[in-house]
């Protein structure tokens, strides 16, 4: 890479050779861009002056066209001079207006112009002039010379202006590759500017994150992390007799639940509604979740153990499992399951709902969650940081990829327009801090 850049870098003391600064480049343009647009306005400027020379010929022959008198002596066929009358006024008429075009000085729109206001000129003397040329051939013939000097003056232009136009075109190019270059410069700077900033970014969060870490080091070394360890302990051991407590109630349920709905079942049958209302409502309470408080269910439930009873007497079949038969031998037994497990659930939730409160007065788990959560963000802005490096090393290796060639591109094309060798000294990468 080195050697690359040696070649059109270093400096010649040589005769003939032009060396120059990158921040010199835009001058250097601006000055063969200003003598190029004075070599093509100049040229402009001779090629009106002709075209303009021939246009007040042409004028001049249309109007002494325009006088000439059509006789015998200008042909002898009468249908050959009727047409030329016709189509004289014509011609005229288009040759007037194609020459009341206005040229103007500035150099592209001249040629426009002028390649316009020919074609039109070659137009007419194809359409209309083509049958003048019988009668009026020496007016028509001179008219032709006329028209040719507009011509003439074109293509003096075209040819006049190609160099220069061409040269322009190569400085245009020329200020392209130097404002790549200088964006390049520029970019380059931004990508290690921002480089700097986040590393001190990073620096910073690493900071931050060893004092969130010993920050949670400190908490779960405390007294308070013990006591909040301790409680965990207890709340995982009281959800476990919750759990239990649940099953027994479960199975309480299962115990008594076909028997309840078929003794509704045969009061409903039986006529009494009341009794069978009742009885739904008993299952209902049984199976509302709420095993806190029995006093409910177990007062309906002993109002309507006679007609329980009575029904299982009078409908042996009711009865399934031994365990159910038990259960509904007397109404006290049931009711002191129901109110022991009620008990229990009711003691282990305000145990739990106990120790949930301590736990949440220490502020524990907020605390830790705080710190997790920060380090979480730190980490995700880390990453988010090492892309944005990552990408500005891919870039910087991409400009370095390319910036060389497009600066071997300038240096030809200053060649080319200074007719000689042209050197551009210095770092391209300095350019951004010149400019």
């Amino acid at each position: 890479m080195a050697g690359f850049f040696d070649r059109f870098f270093k400096k010649t003391e040589a005769g003939g050779e032009k060396h120059l600064q990158f921040d010199e480049v835009p001058g250097c343009l601006d000055r063969e861009t200003k003598d190029a647009g004075a070599k093509i306005e100049s040229a402009a400027k001779d090629a009106r002056s002709a075209a303009v020379a021939g246009i007040k010929e042409i004028e001049e022959k249309i109007r002494n066209l325009e006088k000439t008198e059509i006789s015998e002596l200008s042909h002898p066929h009468p249908k050959v001079r009727q047409t030329a009358l016709k189509s004289r006024a014509n011609f005229i008429t288009s040759m007037n207006k194609t020459l009341s075009t206005e040229l103007p000085e500035d150099p592209d729109q001249l040629y426009n112009v002028l390649v316009e206001l020919i074609r039109s000129f070659s137009n007419n003397m194809r359409r209309q002039g083509k049958y003048l040329h019988p009668t009026f051939p020496e007016e028509m013939k001179d008219l032709k010379s006329s028209l040719d000097i507009v011509g003439r003056a074109l293509n003096t232009m075209t040819k006049d202006l190609k160099p220069s136009v061409e040269l322009r075109e190569k400085i245009n190019k020329a200020r392209e590759d130097y404002e790549k270059i200088s964006s390049a410069a520029n970019e380059l700077r931004t990508i290690d500017g921002d480089a700097v900033k986040y590393e001190r970014r990073i620096e910073s969060l690493n900071k931050t994150r060893v004092d969130l870490e010993s920050e949670k080091k400190s908490i779960l070394s405390s007294g308070d992390y013990l006591e909040y360890e301790s409680i965990l302990k207890e709340i995982d051991s009281l959800k476990e007799e919750k759990s239990e407590v649940s099953v027994r109630y479960g199975s309480l349920l299962l115990a008594c639940d076909n028997v309840l709905r078929k003794t509704a079942y045969i009061a409903d049958k039986n006529g009494d509604k009341k009794i069978s209302e009742k009885m739904n409502y008993l299952v209902m309470l049984l199976h509302s979740g709420e095993k806190k408080d029995s006093a409910d269910a177990s007062e309906l439930y002993r109002e309507l153990y006679p007609y329980i009873n009575e029904t299982i007497s009078e409908n042996e079949t009711i009865i399934k499992t031994k365990h159910e038969a038990q259960l509904f031998s007397s109404a006290n037994l049931f009711i002191s399951q129901l109110g022991e497990i009620c008990d229990a659930y009711s003691g282990t939730m305000s145990d739990l709902d106990s120790a949930e409160k301590r736990l949440s007065a220490l502020g524990i788990n907020e605390k830790l969650s705080g710190l997790d959560k920060k380090v979480s963000d730190i980490e995700s802005e880390l990453e988010k940081i090492r892309y944005e490096l990552d990408t500005g090393r891919s870039r910087k290796e991409s400009l370095a990829d390319s910036i060389p060639a497009i600066i071997e591109e300038l240096k030809d094309l200053l060649s080319e327009i200074e007719g000689r060798d042209v050197f551009i000294e210095g770092d391209w990468k300095d350019l951004a801090r010149e400019t």
